[in-house]
């Protein structure tokens, strides 16, 4: 799982989002909108399957929401059915597991979507799991 700490619980009206500092940030769906508002204000991390990454570019724009991350390719790693994708986003290494029809290649940016039905969050300093 990708971790990424210092994430902070936004509220705007009915939008509620967790912004990951220098990196991007993420939709929080109604599923989850009372406990992230419960978190707001405390240390977290946020944490991210691989597989909860795609490619923004592959997607159709009606299914595109905000919920992205903007980050650079180290290495690929095509698997045939999957490409593994190490990627660098605020200073940090994550991983993702991308379709292999993306354009991904070492050096170039990216635009993740980020799956906002499968997000984890935490207190970072107790570990409680508020989702």
């Amino acid at each position: 799982m990708n971790f990424f700490r210092g994430a902070k619980v936004v509220t705007e009206g009915d939008s509620t989002r967790i912004v990951l500092e220098n990196m991007g940030q993420v939709d929080v769906p109604p599923l989850y909108v009372e406990r992230a508002r419960e978190a707001a204000g405390k240390n977290l991390t946020f944490g991210l399957r691989p597989e909860s990454l795609e490619d923004k570019a592959l997607l159709p724009s009606e299914s595109q929401n905000v919920s992205s991350i903007d980050a650079t390719v180290d290495v690929v790693e095509n698997l045939g059915s999957e490409l593994l994708v190490y990627l660098t986003t605020g200073g940090k290494t994550i991983l993702a597991r991308l379709n292999p029809r993306s354009n991904a290649h070492v050096g170039g940016n990216l635009k993740l979507h980020v799956d906002n039905e499968h997000l984890h969050l935490f207190d970072t300093d107790t570990g409680l799991a508020y989702f």
